[in-house]
């Protein structure tokens, strides 16, 4: 009888059959988003971050001192030499802060951040435009650029402005803490921190 003809020739039965087959489903689920960096990881960077800047203070100090004499007011309180090498030291510690940011402001992550294999990515985990970058640069590091043009042309408001942004963005790296793991910062520019190998 028709009735009784074997369907497993049709196109309903195929598409049956691909439904069902190992793995089908599995497929159709979108992968899980990377685990993102949390605060400990990113404390660490920024420890080895300090030490790094530090010495290349010491180094652009020495380097540079008579540039930053010219450069920095003098303390009224400390002369001679003693002067000139607070002078360097503080006019060099400034412009190495500023500068060492720009390689994660360029790359989306500082030596520290290499190191420990870890990178800033945009908040849905894909890679950070260059633009956005900056933007996350010039917010963490508003302070010190501010700081460091008050010191250069000798204007305290600058000089205080900046200690107090300083401030806000140190208390902002504690949301890292949060549930979403993003900084102040992150969070203005939709920015995260994740394992190096998930952002390309």
């Amino acid at each position: 009888m028709a009735e009784e003809m074997d369907n497993t020739d049709t196109p309903e039965h195929a598409l049956e059959l691909t439904a069902n087959a190992p793995g089908a489903i599995e497929s159709e689920i979108p992968d899980a988003p990377p685990e993102r960096i949390g605060f400990g990881k990113r404390l660490g960077a920024y420890l080895l971050d300090g030490i790094f800047t530090t010495i290349a203070a010491g180094v652009v100090g020495y380097a540079l001192k008579d540039l930053f004499v010219g450069l920095v007011p003098a303390d009224p309180d400390v002369s001679g030499e003693a002067g000139a090498w607070i002078a360097a030291i503080t006019g060099a510690a400034g412009l190495c802060a500023v500068l060492y940011g720009l390689i994660e402001g360029f790359t989306g992550a500082s030596p520290g951040k290499m190191i420990l294999a870890i990178k800033i990515g945009t908040d849905n985990s894909t890679t950070a435009e260059t633009n956005t970058l900056l933007k996350r640069y010039a917010i963490k590091t508003i302070g010190s650029i501010l700081a460091l043009l008050g010191l250069i042309l000798g204007v305290a408001l600058l000089n205080t402005l900046g200690s107090v942004l300083s401030v806000v963005v140190t208390i902002g790296c504690f949301f890292a803490l949060g549930e979403a793991k993003q900084a102040l910062h992150d969070k203005i520019v939709h920015t995260a921190v994740y394992p190096e190998e998930t952002i390309p």
